[in-house]
């Protein structure tokens, strides 16, 4: 079974088909590429699929179960995490604090646990970020750790998004248009931080 099946995927707005027709599937650790001209859909078509958009018609199967339709904060505890074409990240906050927000996807203490700071509000936060302090020297932003997001370069904050994605342990990572605005070598050096991500975690 496909860890994700897109079939017959349809996007209008109006009278504007934005995607039609898309069918493919994505197997367990399998890299998949997504290509296409500027316009041809490709975000519309990673927002069906997280949730952020409900298609006109088709159907989105993610880990066995049919998700078309579902809310988007539903989407990361399933074990799907994204990032975007234009940065969505908080440019007031450092990138410790953008890459531990991506977080509370998988946390399970609840709301009272977490106000009163009761003892599994405390593990997931300690746990939480001893997973943060891997990712960001895996992505080579320790030395950037306490810096606001907004004051670096696009291609650093670049990296800042995937980490806060895979700080939520996908089983999926969507990747949009992630060489985008990046030099000859920083898109070189996504190339080996690719390859470090397929070997150093279980996802497609």
């Amino acid at each position: 079974m496909a860890l994700l099946e897109v079939r017959d995927v349809i996007v209008r707005f109006g009278g504007v088909t934005a995607v039609a027709g898309v069918s493919f599937e994505v197997e367990e650790r399998q890299i998949c590429g997504l290509i296409g001209p500027n316009g041809a859909g490709k975000t519309t078509l990673f927002n069906v699929i997280s949730g952020i958009y409900r298609p006109t018609s088709g159907e989105v199967r993610f880990a066995g179960q049919g998700t078309t339709g579902q809310p988007r904060h539903r989407m990361a505890p399933l074990g799907l995490g994204r990032t975007f074409q234009n940065l969505a990240l908080f440019r007031s906050m450092t990138v410790r604090e953008n890459v531990l927000a991506g977080a509370h996807a998988q946390g399970s203490a609840g709301f009272l646990a977490n106000a009163l700071r009761l003892p599994a509000a405390r593990r997931e936060e300690a746990a939480a970020e001893d997973h943060a302090r891997s990712l960001l020297a895996l992505l080579d932003l320790e030395a950037v750790a306490e810096v606001p997001v907004a004051a670096l370069p696009f291609g650093t904050q670049k990296r800042v998004e995937m980490a806060r994605a895979l700080i939520g342990k996908p089983k999926l990572l969507l990747l949009d248009e992630p060489a985008g605005g990046l030099n000859h070598g920083e898109v070189d050096g996504l190339a080996t931080l690719r390859r470090d991500i397929r070997r150093n975690f279980d996802l497609a």
